[in-house]
């Protein structure tokens, strides 16, 4: 098991943050986080960022590029676009301008 996941590690560690997140996603799904059977829950990749030592974190979440806009991204795709879903209310990034929410699925239109 160990030798597993190490080689899980380091083909992890070889991933752009784009195909990270991807990956990420994939994985995850069908996952349920919640502890009712009755209750929705799943895992969500987040970036947090400070820029000044004594400042609050900033959070958003990693969203994948909506995929009825987009065929595909190349890997090494920058995350560099932002948005607030108007649906929930999160702050995402993205690589697209065009992104798919990761609470609730709805379309994010980025910066």
């Amino acid at each position: 098991m160990l030798n597993a996941r190490s080689h899980a590690l380091t083909f992890l560690s070889t991933l752009s943050d784009k195909a990270f997140a991807e990956f990420f996603y994939e994985a995850v799904r069908g996952r349920t986080t919640s502890d009712r059977n009755d209750w929705n829950g799943h895992f969500i990749l987040a970036d947090a960022e400070r820029i000044v030592a004594d400042e609050p974190w900033d959070v958003d979440l990693i969203a994948i590029h909506d995929r009825q806009q987009y065929a595909d991204w190349v890997d090494d795709a920058p995350i560099c676009q932002s948005g607030t879903c108007t649906n929930c209310s999160n702050r995402v990034r993205s690589w697209a301008k065009q992104a798919t929410c990761p609470v609730c699925s709805q379309t994010v239109h980025c910066t």
